[in-house]
């Protein structure tokens, strides 16, 4: 179950740095818009993906 959670993880930093770096070079709007919403999608599912984890080993221990 760690799994998603790293991945999540992972994904997330890499498309705020992308998100960063498409801000820094005054990109088109819609790269701009487009991974602020890849980075919004992964930090929602990192969260999701946390509470699963906890829930699975509240479960289990």
């Amino acid at each position: 179950m760690r799994f998603p959670l790293i991945i999540h993880s992972f994904g997330s930093i890499i498309f705020f740095s992308f998100f960063i770096y498409m801000t820094f070079t005054k990109a088109d709007k819609s790269l701009i818009i487009l991974s602020l919403g890849a980075m919004i999608y992964f930090i929602l599912m990192t969260v999701i993906s946390y509470r699963n984890y906890k829930k699975q080993k509240e479960i289990t221990d």
